[in-house]
C-alpha cells in the first residue's frame, strides 16, 4: 500500500471484523485450553468413550474438543459468559462436550457415567462454539442450556444463541428455526458473537435474549418466550425508558435479631425469601445512615455503607458465584452490624437479581434512589435509630407508645390483644406520671411495661416486637429514677388545713393535708401525720407524741428546726426539703427520695439517714451508728466521719474529706470521691465489693484495712502514707492502686487470694477507670 493511501470504508470494516475473529479466537483457545488443561486427566479418560459414541450414533468421526465438569463450575463464569446455575439438579454430575468434524461442524452434548446421554441431532455449523451459561431461563422447571455458535466470514462475525431445554432425559431445542430458502435457521442471532445478554424487560420473572442487531450494530434486537419458544415476536416487550431493569421478581422478609452490650447494640439479619420468589436475592437495602461499625458479611456479599443518613446502606451479592445468592424458600443469615442507639422502624428493600442499567443512560444517585424505593420488594425492619439525647421524656414516650401501636396492628409483632391492651394503659401511665411530674411512679409504671415485655419474648412478641419495645423501654429508664415505692401520699384527703400561718396542731393520730401555701410550726399533740403537698415553711416541728411529716413530689418544704426525741418520729421527703440550719437525726428516720438540702451540717445519733434521690450537706455530716445508708447522690462540702458502726453505699458518695472510723461498705459500682484526705483509723475497713466500685481521693492517710472484691480502682492523687497496722486485701480479683507514691511502704500489701497492683498515676488505666478524680 502507497505511503499516505486512505483506506475506504470496506476495507476498514474487513480489517476490524478479522481482528475481532482473531480475538474471539484467542478466548476460545484460552478459555478451553484452561479447561482441558486444568482438567487434562478428566479429559483424557473420557476422550476415547466419547468420540467412540459420537461415531456410532453420528456415522462420522468427531475429535472432542471441549468439556465442562458441571459439579467444578456450578455458579461460577470461569469458562461461561453466565454462570452454570443447576436449579433443580439435572445438570449435577454431568460433563458437558463439544465436539467436531473435520469440516468444523460441532456437537454439543451430555456425558455421565461412561455414556453419552444425549447431544444434539444434527451438527451445528458454526466456526466455534462455547456454552453461555445454564439457568432457567423462562420458568418452566427445566434449567435451559444456552450454546453460542460463532461463525466467522470475510465480512462477518456473527453469533446465534441455541437454547437447550433440559429435563434431566433429554433436551428439546427451545430457540425459534425458521425455515427459509437456504434451509433452517436460528432466528436469534447478532451482529457479533458473544454479544448476548440475558435479562428481564417486563418484571415477569421470564428472561429475554438480547444482542446486537444482525444488520446495525449500533441497535438492540430481543427475543423473548411465547410459551413454546424464543424468537423476535411482536409481543417481545421493549426495554424500559428509564434504563433500570425490573429488580422486584423476589418475595421475602427480613428477620432482625437486637441485642444489648456494654458498648451498645448489635443489630443481626437475617434475609429469608418467598418460595414464590420469580428469581433469586442479590440485594438488601435499609433506610438509615451509615451505622458505627459492621461485621464480616457472608461469604459472597459486600456491605455499601453510603454514610449520608437520606441514603440507605446495603448488602450486595458480590457477583463471584451465583450459589451465594438467595434462591427461593432459602435463607441468609450473618448480616451484622453495630451501633449505640437503640433501634427505630425503617423500610427495607429486597432486590431480586437484575441487569444494572446501560452505560449510555443518564445516570443519578435521586434516580437510583427511587428505583430502590419503587422497584424492590418492601418491607419493614429494625435499623439504629437516631441519636436521642435532645429528646426529652415526654417524646420518648410518645415514641414508646407508637412503637407499641405499630407492632400490635400494621406490623404484626405483637400478637395478642390482651396484652396489647395491658402494656398500652401502661404507656399511658408512664405519661400521665410525667405529665403530673411524678417521676418515681412514671419509672414504676415504665418498670411494669419493661416486666411484661420481658415476660412475652418469644410468646406473643416476636423478636422485632421485643427488641424495640424492650429496648427503648429501657433507654427511657435509664432516665428516670430508680423505681421505688410509690409515696402513697394522699393530698386530697378529707382533713385539710385551711389555717396559712402560726401552728398546725395534730391529735389522735390523725392525717391532715396541706394543700396550701402555709408559713408556721407544726406541734403533734398526741401523733398523727402531716402530708405536705405544697410550698410550706416549718419553722419548728416538734411534740408530745411521735409525728411523720411526709412531703409530696409536688411539696416545697423549708424546715428551721426538727426536734425528733421518738423513735417513730419521721420525715420522709418525694419533693424538695431544705433545711435552714444544722439537722441532728436524734431517734426516727429522715429518709430522702427527692432532693434535699441540709444548709447546715447533719448529725446521725440514734436516729435512721437513708437517702434514694439527691441529698447535699452543706457543712459535716457525721455517723455514729450501723443501718444508715445512700442508694443514691450523695454530696458533702465538709467532712465526713463514720465515728462507728457502718454505712452502706450504693451509688455516689462526694465529700471535702473522709474520716472512717467503722466500716464503709461500697457496692459493686458505687463510688467515694473526694479531693481531700482519707483518714482510715485503726478501727476503719473500708469494703469495696462487687466489682467496678471506685476510691479517689486526693490523699490517704491509711491505718485500717482495705478489702476489694472483685477489679476495683483505689485512686490517690498525692501520695499514699501505708502505715503499720494497714492493710490492703484484694480477693480473688486485682485492686488497681494508683498513686504517684507511697510513703513509709515497709512491708508488702497484705494479699488474702488474689493480687494488689500498683501502677503509676500518669499510666492508663487498663480497665477503662476514670483516673482523673472526678
Amino acid at each position: 500500500m502507497a505511503k499516505g493511501t486512505k483506506l475506504s470504508t470496506k476495507q476498514m470494516k474487513m480489517i476490524m471484523n478479522y481482528v475481532k475473529i482473531l480475538s474471539f479466537t484467542f478466548l476460545f483457545t484460552v478459555v478451553f485450553s484452561t479447561v482441558i488443561w486444568a482438567q487434562s486427566d478428566y479429559f483424557n479418560q473420557f476422550k476415547d468413550p466419547i468420540e467412540t459414541q459420537l461415531e456410532q450414533s453420528l456415522n462420522r468421526a468427531y475429535t472432542l474438543e471441549q468439556v465442562y465438569e458441571v459439579n467444578e463450575f456450578v455458579g461460577s463464569t470461569r469458562v461461561s459468559t453466565y454462570p452454570l446455575d443447576v436449579p433443580y439438579g439435572t445438570l449435577s454430575d454431568y460433563v458437558l462436550f463439544a465436539a467436531r468434524n473435520e469440516t468444523t461442524n460441532w456437537v454439543f452434548g451430555l456425558f455421565k457415567n461412561g455414556a453419552v446421554e444425549w447431544h444434539t441431532p444434527e451438527a451445528l455449523q458454526c466456526s466455534d462454539i462455547k456454552v453461555y451459561g445454564s439457568m432457567d431461563l423462562n420458568l418452566d422447571g427445566q434449567v435451559d442450556i444456552m450454546v453460542n455458535c460463532a461463525l466467522f466470514g470475510r465480512d462477518n462475525f456473527r453469533g446465534f444463541m441455541y437454547i437447550y431445554s433440559w429435563n434431566g432425559i433429554q433436551a428439546e431445542l427451545i430457540s425459534h428455526i425458521e425455515n427459509t430458502q437456504g434451509g433452517a435457521q436460528n432466528t436469534i442471532e447478532t451482529y457479533e458473537a458473544d454479544s448476548f445478554g440475558v435479562l428481564d424487560l417486563n418484571g415477569d420473572g421470564i428472561m429475554e435474549i438480547r444482542g446486537l442487531d444482525r444488520d446495525d450494530p449500533d441497535q438492540r434486537s430481543y427475543w423473548s418466550w411465547n410459551g413454546s419458544a424464543y424468537g423476535n415476536w411482536s409481543t417481545t416487550p421493549s426495554p424500559p425508558s428509564e434504563g433500570f431493569y425490573p429488580a422486584d421478581m423476589a418475595e421475602g422478609e427480613v428477620e432482625a435479631q437486637i441485642a444489648k452490650t456494654d458498648t451498645g447494640f448489635t443489630y443481626q439479619y437475617t434475609i429469608i425469601s418467598s418460595p414464590s420468589s420469580k428469581r433469586r436475592i442479590t440485594e438488601l437495602f435499609i433506610d438509615h445512615g451509615k451505622p458505627e461499625k459492621v461485621g464480616n458479611p457472608p461469604m459472597g456479599w459486600r456491605f455499601n455503607g453510603v454514610g449520608l443518613s437520606k441514603y440507605p446502606f446495603n448488602w450486595k451479592y458480590d457477583g463471584d458465584n451465583t450459589k451465594f445468592m438467595i434462591s427461593p424458600g432459602d435463607s441468609l443469615s450473618e448480616f451484622e452490624l453495630y451501633s449505640n442507639t437503640p433501634p427505630r422502624v425503617y423500610n427495607s428493600y429486597i432486590r431480586s437479581e437484575h441487569k444494572l442499567p446501560d452505560y449510555n443512560i443518564a445516570f443519578s444517585v435521586e434516580k437510583y434512589l427511587i428505583d430502590i424505593r419503587t422497584n424492590s420488594h418492601k418491607g419493614i425492619t429494625l435499623a439504629p435509630g437516631p441519636d436521642l439525647t435532645g429528646f426529652n421524656n415526654n417524646q420518648l414516650t410518645d415514641s414508646l407508645y407508637n412503637f407499641l401501636g405499630r407492632s400490635c396492628s400494621e406490623l404484626g409483632w405483637a400478637t395478642d390483644s390482651t396484652v396489647c391492651g395491658q402494656l398500652e394503659q401502661q404507656v399511658n401511665d408512664v405519661g400521665d406520671f410525667l405529665s403530673a411530674q411524678d417521676t418515681v411512679q412514671a419509672a414504676n409504671a415504665l418498670k411494669e411495661f419493661i416486666d411484661l415485655v420481658e415476660a412475652e419474648k418469644d410468646a406473643s412478641l416476636t423478636s422485632e416486637g421485643y427488641a424495640l419495645l424492650y429496648y427503648n423501654a429501657q433507654y427511657l429508664a435509664a432516665r428516670l429514677p430508680e423505681p421505688g415505692p410509690a409515696s402513697g401520699i394522699t393530698c386530697g384527703c378529707n382533713n385539710p388545713v385551711t389555717q396559712s400561718s402560726g401552728t398546725i396542731t395534730i391529735r389522735n393520730g390523725e392525717t391532715k393535708c396541706l394543700n396550701t401555701s402555709f408559713s408556721g410550726s407544726v406541734f403533734f399533740e398526741s401523733g398523727g401525720t402531716l402530708n405536705v403537698c405544697s410550698t410550706a415553711s416549718l419553722q419548728n416541728i416538734y411534740g408530745n407524741q411521735p409525728g411523720q411529716i411526709n412531703v409530696s413530689e409536688s411539696g416545697d418544704v423549708t424546715v428551721g428546726n426538727w426536734n425528733n426525741n421518738y423513735a417513730e418520729d419521721g420525715l420522709t421527703n418525694w419533693g424538695t426539703t431544705v433545711f435552714s440550719n444544722q439537722a441532728t437525726v436524734n431517734n426516727g428516720s429522715l429518709t430522702n427520695h427527692g432532693g434535699m438540702m441540709v444548709n447546715g451540717g447533719l448529725n446521725q445519733n440514734n436516729g435512721l439517714i437513708t437517702n434514694h434521690g439527691q441529698l447535699e450537706v452543706g457543712n459535716d455530716l457525721n455517723i455514729n451508728t450501723s443501718g444508715n445508708a445512700n442508694t443514691g447522690s450523695l454530696t458533702v462540702e465538709g467532712r465526713f466521719t463514720l465515728n462507728s458502726g457502718s454505712f452502706q453505699n450504693e451509688c455516689h458518695m462526694q465529700a471535702g474529706s473522709f474520716m472512717i472510723n467503722g466500716l464503709l461498705d461500697n457496692s459493686a459500682g458505687s463510688s467515694v470521691i473526694s479531693g481531700g484526705q482519707l483518714t482510715l483509723n485503726s478501727s476503719g475497713e473500708i469494703m469495696l465489693a462487687g466489682g467496678k466500685a471506685m476510691l479517689s481521693v486526693g490523699s490517704a492517710m491509711l491505718n485500717g484495712t482495705v478489702t476489694s472484691e472483685g477489679e476495683n480502682l483505689f485512686v490517690s492523687q498525692n501520695m499514699i502514707n501505708y502505715n503499720s497496722g494497714a492493710s490492703i486485701n484484694a480477693a480473688g480479683q486485682p485492686l488497681y492502686v494508683v498513686a504517684p507514691n507511697l510513703s513509709s511502704l515497709t512491708q508488702d500489701f497484705a494479699v488474702a487470694d488474689g493480687s494488689v497492683l500498683v501502677i503509676p498515676a500518669t499510666t492508663c488505666n487498663p480497665q477503662g477507670y476514670n483516673v482523673s478524680g472526678n
